[in-house]
C-alpha cells in the first residue's frame, strides 16, 4: 500500500520509508532522486503478499501527485490482521507527523495494486472506523478484494499471464493461513458497510483472474453512495502498471489513474 499526501513546502523526492523493526515499525526519511530505483519490498507491495515492487509506481504516484509523501508499507507475518493493522499503523502515522513531513493532513490518499489494493480498501475501512485520519482517496488497481477462487474470471482467465488462477490459490494460501476471507477481516468485500468510504478510482484487468473481485468491489462502493470510477483495461495484464514505461497502453491506463489521484489531492 502506498500513502499520498499532499503537501506545499518538500519536493517531490521526500519518500518516508516504513519497515517493522523490534518492537514496532520503523520510520525514516530518505530524499533521493525518483529516477534512482528503489528498494523492492519484501513482501507487502502487489505481488499477493510476498513480494513487491516499488520503484517505477511510486516515482509515479510522487510526480504525478507532486508533492507527496509517500508511505512504503512492508510487514513480515502471513497474519493477515497484522498486515492490515502495519497499514492502518502507517497510515495514521503519517498523519499524525504530517508536520514533520511538512504535509497536509488533510489531503491523504491510500492506494495499491493487486494484494496491496486489499491492503488500501482495509486501511480506509478501519479509518472509517476508528475516526480517522479522514482520507480524501482510495486508488486501487487490479485489487484483491474477495479471495473468493469462484468467481467466473478465476476460471475463464485460469492460465492468464503474470497471474494465472494457480498464483491466486497459493497467494490466498499463504496469506489467510486457513482462515475464512468472510469472517477473518481479511476481505473489505465483506465489512458490515462500505458507506462513509473515500471515492474511489478502480482500475481492473478483462483477461485478469482477480478481475470480477475488483469489478464487485466498485459495485459494493456505488451501492454504498461512495463515488467510484471505474475503468475495465481489455488489453492490458496484471501488473500493467510496471509495464507502463515500455507498452503505452499501459502508460496511458496508470497516467489516467494517477490525474485521478492528483485531482482528488488537489
Amino acid at each position: 500500500m502506498w500513502l499520498c499526501v499532499g503537501q506545499a513546502r518538500i519536493r517531490a523526492d521526500r519518500l518516508v520509508a516504513v519497515e517493522p523493526a523490534e518492537g514496532g515499525l520503523h520510520v525514516t526519511g530518505m530524499r533521493q532522486p525518483l529516477h534512482l530505483p528503489l528498494p523492492a519490498l519484501d513482501p507487502g507491495s502487489g505481488s499477493g503478499q510476498a513480494s513487491g515492487y516499488a520503484d517505477l509506481l511510486l516515482s509515479a504516484i510522487a510526480n504525478a501527485a507532486d508533492y507527496p509523501a509517500a508511505g512504503l508499507i512492508t510487514y513480515q507475518d502471513d497474519d493477515e490482521s497484522a498486515a492490515a493493522q502495519d497499514a492502518f499503523t502507517v497510515l495514521r502515522w503519517t498523519a499524525a507527523h504530517a508536520g514533520e513531513l511538512g504535509a497536509d493532513p488533510d489531503r491523504i490518499a491510500v492506494a495499491g495494486d493487486s494484494a496491496s489494493g486489499n491492503l488500501a480498501a482495509l486501511a480506509a475501512l478501519h479509518a472509517r472506523d476508528t475516526g480517522g485520519p479522514a482520507l480524501r482517496f482510495q486508488l486501487m488497481w487490479y485489487p484483491c478484494t474477495h479471495i473468493d477462487p469462484t468467481l467466473p474470471s478465476e476460471t475463464e482467465n485460469a492460465d492468464a499471464p503474470l497471474l494465472p488462477r494457480r498464483a491466486v490459490e497459493l497467494s490466498a494460501a499463504w496469506y489467510l493461513g486457513g482462515r475464512a476471507p468472510h469472517s477473518c477481516g481479511a476481505a473489505p468485500a465483506y465489512a458490515q458497510s462500505h458507506t462513509g468510504l473515500p471515492p474511489a478510482y478502480i482500475a481492473t484487468v478483462q483477461g485478469d483472474a482477480i478481475r470480477d473481485e475488483g469489478i464487485l468491489y466498485a459495485g459494493l462502493l456505488r451501492a454504498a453512495g461512495v463515488p467510484v470510477e471505474h475503468h475495465n483495461h481489455q488489453n492490458l495484464v496484471h501488473g500493467f502498471c510496471t509495464l507502463a514505461p515500455h507498452v503505452p497502453a499501459a502508460a496511458k491506463a496508470l497516467n489516467d489513474s494517477l490525474t485521478a489521484l492528483k485531482t482528488a489531492l488537489t
